[in-house]
């Protein structure tokens, strides 16, 4: 696979995952969903989410202004890191979704996340470090 084309693949996933829990935590916050809790609601996401979008979108920049054409990827990396990528946004909205179908509560339920978003985070971490280090001149 052509790494730009993954790089835009990636860059799309997460930027319309990213996006879609950005909106459930703006209409969460406007509805007063967390109370006065709503800065501890952004503090967790962000975290979660910024460090990739900018790995991602830094790679793609730095790709953009180089010919990559004939540059080509691992297909196994390109989709460990999407399918892993899927996975860690559909945890993430769980996590923020959840809230008050457990008996925690959002808040704290978005503090017990961070044990399987870490893990996660760093699986993805690694895999997007493949998919973006790893490359072989097409044939």
């Amino acid at each position: 696979m052509e790494v730009a084309e993954g790089q835009r693949r990636l860059a799309v996933l997460w930027f319309c995952g990213g996006g879609i829990t950005t909106v459930i935590l703006i209409i969460q916050s406007i509805s007063g969903y967390y109370g006065d809790k709503v800065s501890d609601a952004w503090s967790w996401l962000l975290p979660y989410v910024l460090p990739t979008l900018t790995l991602i979108t830094s790679a793609v920049v730095a790709d953009a202004t180089k010919k990559t054409s004939n540059i080509t990827v691992d297909l196994f990396a390109y989709h460990s890191s999407f399918w892993l990528s899927v996975f860690y946004l559909l945890c993430l909205d769980v996590s923020l979704l959840a809230g008050n179908l457990t008996p925690y509560g959002p808040i704290q339920l978005m503090k017990m996340s961070v044990l399987w978003l870490g893990p996660l985070q760093g699986l993805i971490g690694i895999a997007l470090g493949v998919f973006f280090v790893k490359r072989k001149s097409a044939k």
